[in-house]
């Protein structure tokens, strides 16, 4: 008989560790999956949620189609809402010369090339020839906040709030996946070691802008900004922690505190894929409130609920390199069970798979997480 919270309710109310009605939760699905989700549904979702121009990596944004209601376990209770792509993107020709046939450039001046498999594509870096800071200086960065790229913020803001869903502003590939995307990875290492004023200006000018886009974000009332670095492999860093100290960790807190300045109360995600146990007290340091994707495969979650769970809230915790690709029905639904007696202990937890739902996942698996999300989320009452 306990009245239903919104979805917008739910999702803060969770992510700022109080307990809900019941564990939120999302998902993303490749192009392949959302065909799949069409076709099993019955029903479309429009063009312009499979792809974004914007971000050239294939991954549709969490939305919750317009022909389901919020109670229904195949909803979305976050929604992005996103800078416009630029209306005409910089010549980048002096610095990616000979593109192959079938080539995109980013606003950034990253090409893309067509993959091998799905949806995947391989980046190609614009700044990977370049020696000297002078060069960067004149390379031409975009401006994301030429008027017409974020007009349209405040509505698209109010209208998720009027869906009575959560409006996330998406900025991931903040500093150093975009910097490595730019430079070349192995590049950008060497630079911290060998040519630390080239990776300084370059970091710092995409600090810079960062900054402006989070702090745009947080005036049109997103409620979460999600930010975004993949720091970690399998088993480890992907460098030092005291690399990270020095080179990523003083910009990404001011990108966190250019957004609090305009809004004190925005929630902090951050995504980083695999074992970043070792700079987590950094995370909550600078000011993260919600640690995302929590892959089972890479550190143990009990340990991060005892461990962090009074500072840190959790997003994901659901396997999709074993769970979901090659788990049973009933696998699906013991680890949904488990992560949320685990991690949505007295709140913090917006449950969902680990990343990107790829075609190799049954659709079985698909609908045994919603409903097992549907059957074991609810809590007793909300505290």
């Amino acid at each position: 008989n306990r009245a239903r919270m919104t979805p917008r309710e739910r999702v803060i109310r969770a992510l700022k560790r109080r307990e809900p009605d019941k564990v939120p939760t999302c998902s993303r699905f490749t192009p392949w999956m959302m065909r799949t989700f069409n076709e099993r549904v019955g029903a479309g979702i429009p063009e312009q949620y499979l792809t974004d121009s914007a971000i050239p990596s294939g991954f549709i944004h969490e939305v919750r189609p317009s022909f389901l209601t919020p109670d229904e376990y195949f909803g979305w209770e976050v929604r992005h809402v996103s800078f416009a792509p630029p209306q005409r993107v910089a010549d980048f020709s002096a610095y990616l010369p000979d593109l192959p046939p079938g080539s995109a450039i980013s606003e950034w001046g990253v090409a893309y090339v067509p993959g091998s498999l799905h949806h995947y594509k391989k980046s190609i870096p614009p700044l990977k020839g370049m020696t000297s800071v002078d060069e960067l200086r004149n390379y031409p960065f975009p401006n994301p906040m030429e008027p017409q790229r974020h007009r349209r913020l405040d509505d698209m803001v109010a209208q998720v709030h009027e869906d009575q869903l959560a409006a996330a502003g998406f900025l991931q590939q903040t500093l150093f996946e975009l910097a490595w995307e730019m430079r070349g990875m192995e590049e950008l290492f060497l630079d911290f070691s060998l040519n630390k004023p080239f990776a300084s200006y370059l970091l710092d000018r995409l600090t810079e802008i960062r900054c402006q886009m989070a702090a745009r974000y947080a005036e049109a009332g997103v409620d979460i900004l999600r930010l975004g670095d993949d720091l970690g492999t399998q088993e480890t860093l992907m460098m030092s922690p005291e690399t990270w100290r020095e080179m990523l960790m003083p910009r990404l807190r001011q990108v966190i505190e250019a957004a609090r300045k305009q809004n004190p109360e925005i929630i902090i995600f951050f995504h980083t894929d695999g074992f970043v146990q070792p700079i987590i007290e950094d995370f909550i340091d600078i000011g993260i409130d919600v640690l995302n994707p929590i892959q089972p495969e890479c550190m143990d979650l009990a340990f991060l609920k005892r461990e962090y769970g009074d500072r840190l809230s959790f997003w994901g915790g659901v396997g999709i390199q074993k769970t979901m690709p090659f788990g049973t029905v009933a696998e699906v639904r013991e680890a949904v069970r488990w992560t949320i007696d685990t991690l949505g202990a007295g709140g913090g937890l917006l449950i969902a798979p680990t990343h990107t739902l790829m075609p190799d996942v049954p659709w079985e698996n698909v609908v045994a997480f919603f409903e097992a999300v549907d059957e074991f989320g609810w809590y007793a009452a909300p505290s």
